[in-house]
């Protein structure tokens, strides 16, 4: 079930009201449908609409924020090492913490590219002078 047949069996008054309030008839018998025409042709504008009159709202809402606000707990050390927050920088590796050769190569070939393109674009502009 997506987004749209969900707000449709749930609150068709409100899914027909907030049709109604773009300026759009209702010529279908598929709410559902007229909800995602109705998003596809308003946009984003639309789309809010409809998540505010999602049965649900409320409760992904609080999950989302949980999710947000979660806070480290002390892990008891007593600051014996950093607690910097290295995940950014850890999840270029394997288990053993060392990148595998594929990545090193990765990152050769893009430092190779950028190297490159500054090369080509410092010949244009010397050519243009």
């Amino acid at each position: 079930m997506n987004l749209y047949q969900r707000v449709a069996l749930s609150n068709p008054t409100a899914a027909k009201g907030v049709i109604k309030n773009f300026g759009y008839d209702i010529r279908t018998n598929n709410l559902a449908h007229a909800l995602r025409l109705l998003v596809a042709n308003e946009g984003e504008e639309a789309l809010r609409a409809v998540v505010a009159i999602h049965p649900d709202k409320d409760l992904i809402l609080e999950c989302y924020q949980e999710n947000k606000t979660t806070k480290k707990e002390d892990c008891g050390c007593k600051d014996k090492h950093d607690h910097k927050d290295n995940s950014k920088e850890l999840m270029y590796y394997n288990a053993t913490g060392q990148m595998t050769e594929a990545q090193k190569q990765a990152q050769l070939t893009n430092t190779f590219l950028i190297a490159a393109s500054i090369l080509i674009l410092g010949a244009l502009l010397i050519k243009n002078k």
